[in-house]
């Protein structure tokens, strides 16, 4: 049996395929693609996927391209990630891959919803048959069906695995004439207050702090608290001049304690707000 390739339409299938898995795979690991980098990497991996298909390769040449070809793809989409990340990145691709292909082989041989297209384009074949029209009226109520559920599903779990992502928000910290700008996330659970007026708190990470300058020891109070793994502890605290919160909530005099640790894995967002604090 002998198939029919058309190179154009296999290339502009495997474009739509790799942006919308690119686009998703961006989402769900919290990376910002760079500029075109969706369309440069669709592209790439679209023109690999060609080349792997209509050109043979003896192994173990094929089986290095295919495992090259993701890494490349997270290089060209997303070039500040490194290392480990870009592996990461690269076994998502796989994953996600792997899924969308078994679903597209399970409709192309469970469905008939191209017999009965194929049948009514032919404009001279006036006869459908009662069996094929019911068989894929039945296969596109079960597509649709299934594909609502398959977004609500999506969004839910987007929903929950982006809700920190949603609470990020851009933090200009302002402290003696200069001004650093830092990525915030909003957290009901960070219930720290000075002791001094109960006074909400926001920590920052140190290394975020650079930029600001030093402190003197007459500019620095203390605040204790309590966390997992750690009976009690002091942070040291900083009164700034203002802090503007997103585009439009501005704060005065709000006291920021300075963790020396990271306050987030990867450097994700480098100051926790006080939620508290943003409804004074």
């Amino acid at each position: 049996m002998h198939r029919i390739v058309y190179p154009d339409l296999f290339f502009l299938l495997q474009f739509l395929l790799n942006y919308e898995i690119l686009r998703w795979e961006g989402r769900w690991l919290r990376r910002k693609p760079g500029r075109y980098g969706l369309l440069a990497g669709a592209c790439a991996g679209s023109a690999g996927i060609c080349f792997l298909t209509f050109v043979p390769l003896r192994s173990p040449g094929r089986e290095i391209a295919v495992f090259l070809l993701p890494v490349l793809l997270q290089r060209i989409v997303f070039p500040e990630a490194k290392g480990r990340d870009r592996l990461l990145h690269a076994a998502v691709f796989w994953v996600i891959s792997f899924l969308l292909s078994g679903i597209l082989n399970f409709l192309a041989e469970n469905t008939r919803m191209g017999v009965c297209l194929c049948s009514l384009w032919t404009v001279s074949q006036t006869h459908v048959s009662l069996a094929v029209l019911i068989s894929t009226a039945g296969d596109v109520l079960l597509l649709s069906v299934a594909a609502v559920a398959a977004g609500r599903i999506l969004r839910i779990l987007e929903g929950a695995h982006g809700s920190a992502t949603d609470r990020l928000v851009p933090v200009t910290l302002i402290w003696n004439h200069r001004e650093r700008t830092v990525t915030g996330l909003a957290d009901t659970g960070n219930l720290l207050q000075t002791p001094w007026n109960g006074q909400p708190v926001h920590i920052l990470s140190r290394s975020a702090w650079k930029e600001l300058g030093q402190i003197s020891a007459a500019q620095v109070r203390f605040v204790p608290y309590r966390s997992v793994g750690r009976a009690a502890g002091v942070l040291p605290a900083v009164t700034l001049d203002g802090m503007r919160v997103g585009e439009e909530l501005y704060l005065e005099k709000p006291v920021v304690a300075i963790s020396h640790t990271p306050v987030s894995g990867r450097d994700r967002y480098q100051m926790i707000i006080s939620e508290e604090g943003l409804r004074e």
